[in-house]
């Protein structure tokens, strides 16, 4: 079933069940802000929602994120605000982040969306208390944010500032050039060659030495036999 017949045979089942539609409490607002905030959360689930309809994981689809409008309340003359990024976990859910200006809007603490089905399937038509329908395509067209939400788990994750998440995104990028130039001081070069152990080689004393010894020990001694040698005549022998 497309759109128009989906709501046509959901109106009938309510009918014809005498079921009424479910009305959600209304969540308390969430603290006021001074700023703009960066908000996260779930924008849809597999859950079955207060239309008794389930968005399976990955039914939903878009063509540009800036054709879908950010609202408050599905009021579509209050834009509030723009999306960041958008897309499905591992857990089937459609995650959402947004930059969000007004005041009122940033307060709210769920997401509601709306969206044209394109394809479902009815399940437990029968049962008065069990029948809805599984969503297994279908074309967003606004996301907003609310106090009633439709889907249970389409809550408000986080808020910060947007200022704020800036100046921790520069100084992350500060940090990590840091570190850059950290790890260039450690970087790996070549060792050295081993130096040639000192060679001991034997010779000599050093002349130095000689000039240590006493100046007696340096003198020639003459003997009694010298004395006598030297008083003998030179001339040739007969």
């Amino acid at each position: 079933m497309i759109g128009r017949e989906l709501k046509l045979k959901h109106a009938q089942l309510m009918l014809r069940h005498r079921v009424k539609p479910v009305e959600r409490a209304a969540l308390p607002l969430l603290p006021a802000t001074s700023s703009p905030q960066l908000i996260e959360g779930i924008a849809s689930s597999s859950s079955i929602d207060t239309q008794r309809m389930a968005f399976v994981k990955n039914s939903l689809s878009w063509a540009d994120l800036e054709t879908i409008p950010l609202t408050l309340n599905h009021d579509s003359s209050k834009v509030v605000g723009r999306l960041l990024t958008l897309g499905y976990a591992s857990d089937g859910t459609l995650r959402v982040r947004c930059e969000v200006r007004d005041e009122i809007a940033r307060r709210q603490p769920a997401f509601s969306i709306s969206a044209t089905v394109i394809a479902s399937t009815l399940h437990n038509e029968d049962s008065p208390t069990g029948f809805y329908f599984t969503i297994e395509a279908a074309r967003l067209t606004e996301l907003t944010l609310t106090t009633r939400h439709s889907c249970p788990d389409a809550l408000v994750l986080s808020r910060r500032d947007v200022g704020a998440s800036a100046a921790s995104f520069d100084d992350i990028i500060a940090r990590v050039r840091r570190m850059q130039r950290h790890l260039e001081t450690f970087a790996v070069t070549p060792p050295p060659p081993p130096s040639s152990p000192p060679q001991f080689a034997i010779g000599a004393a050093p002349a130095h030495i000689m000039s240590r010894l006493p100046i007696a020990a340096l003198k020639p001694h003459r003997s009694e036999f010298a004395r006598l040698v030297a008083t003998l005549p030179v001339g040739d022998a007969r």
